[in-house]
């Protein structure tokens, strides 16, 4: 039995070394609602965190999910699969469909079971739908999360979120307002939260000339680049800015390295904004020290001066080489269904 074992031992020893992995530094779960090109204006921000978070060789990712959000679950799912090949990884697991699914998708049974095996770290890039249900299922799982990086949050009660220089143009808190439930029962959980507002990527902008950069790596850096079309004529012409915010970006950097990133921890709740006292915005979760509240979470509100770089660098280098190792840290998830 001992000679087995150091056989074993060197065997893995030596598919390391061929796959030139780097040690396992924790397990991570990615809940996404890519919409990638799919219309002229949607978003390309998830496929772009996507590949981000697989270029970390040090992660092995438990599982990918696909939520509804940005477009409908079906389209969510085709483009994570064909993203997922490009990545040499399992296709991902379909999720809830809209805001009150709660059903025993391939999602949420995929989430138990990698929560059955150990400690995990949840990013979050679309609505909480996947994770409420989770909850509400198997709150005893709650804790094997050792926190979970969502997109979203406001700094103050009643602040808009303005991505360009109109004020008359202003996102919702997106990921919030798709699911009261979902967020209430995240809430009320003890899972640590880090958020990371709309407001604080706004302080990054990824151009024409950056994507152009992306598109020059590789085959799967031109597909990124012909998916941001749309969405960077989108914020040049209606936005007049002359990029977009990598929302999504920010959380996979954080959940990699927090240290650079300006943060703290304050109490949080979710209410509805009230514009001018008069029209209801939709749901938000502020996070300030003005709330009463005895949920703490950590915001965020500056990124590293070297964000962008890194990011970029993230991606171009994925692009430059086969990613053909993620099979090395990530199992079949897609098997469940």
């Amino acid at each position: 039995m001992r000679v087995m074992s150091v056989l074993t031992a060197c065997v893995g020893l030596l598919f390391a070394v061929a796959t030139n992995a780097a040690p396992i530094s924790k397990r991570v779960w990615i809940d996404t609602d890519p919409a990638c090109g799919s219309k002229p204006k949607a978003d390309v921000d998830d496929c772009l965190a996507l590949v981000q978070a697989f270029a970390h060789t040090d992660w092995r990712i438990a599982g990918v999910s696909t939520v509804f959000g940005n477009t409908d679950i079906e389209t969510a799912t085709s483009i994570a699969t064909t993203l997922l090949s490009k990545l040499g990884a399992p296709p991902p697991l379909r999720g809830a469909e809209d805001a009150e699914d709660f059903g025993a998708t391939p999602a949420r049974k995929g989430l138990i079971r990698a929560l059955e095996e150990g400690l995990l770290e949840i990013i979050a890039l679309g609505p909480l739908t996947n994770i409420a249900s989770l909850l509400r299922t198997r709150p005893d799982l709650a804790a094997n999360i050792t926190r979970i990086v969502m997109v979203a949050g406001k700094s103050r009660p009643g602040e808009m979120f303005h991505p360009g220089p109109n004020h008359w143009v202003h996102f919702r808190d997106f990921n919030i307002c798709l699911g009261e439930t979902a967020v209430e029962t995240v809430m009320k959980s003890l899972v640590p939260l880090v958020l990371m507002p709309f407001n604080t990527a706004r302080q990054v902008t990824v151009t024409a000339r950056d994507m152009d950069k992306v598109k020059a790596s590789g085959s799967l850096g031109a597909w990124l680049a012909d998916r941001s079309r749309g969405w960077l004529r989108y914020w040049r012409e209606d936005i007049e800015r002359r990029g977009f915010s990598p929302f999504d970006s920010l959380a996979v950097a954080y959940a990699a390295d927090g240290s650079g990133f300006t943060c703290r921890e304050v109490p949080a709740e979710v209410r509805t904004n009230w514009l001018f006292h008069l029209y209801p915005v939709g749901l938000e979760l502020v996070a300030s020290p003005l709330v009463v509240s005895a949920r703490r979470v950590t915001l965020c509100t500056r990124p590293p001066a070297a964000f962008k770089s890194d990011m970029l660098a993230a991606i171009t280098g994925a692009s430059k080489k086969s990613l053909a190792m993620s099979h090395a840290r990530t199992r079949s998830f897609g098997s469940i269904h």
